[in-house]
């Protein structure tokens, strides 16, 4: 878990200096609740990524969406994997 959040705040790089966690987590879900929920699930996209191993997750969601959120700029993006990453930790 750890090395995971290590990951993820290295990839919020410049807005982790300007928002806090919890702020770019509320950002993310945000974002995905505006441009992503409408086709897909967050409970679906925590059981897909628990496939992947967790210090891998990030780095996989910075090169995947790029291609894929259209319209999403780079700091919603981390934004989003902020959420996503926050949605699989455990309670």
């Amino acid at each position: 878990m750890w090395k995971t959040c290590i990951l993820a705040a290295a990839m919020l790089g410049p807005l982790a200096l300007s928002v806090s966690a919890a702020e770019a987590v509320d950002e993310g879900r945000a974002v995905f609740d505006a441009r992503c929920k409408m086709c897909h699930k967050i409970e679906r996209i925590a059981q897909i990524a628990k496939r992947t191993p967790e210090d891998e997750r990030a780095a996989k969601w910075a090169k995947f969406l790029p291609s894929h959120a259209a319209g999403v700029d780079a700091s919603g993006r981390e934004a989003v994997i902020a959420y996503m990453l926050s949605a699989i930790a455990p309670q």
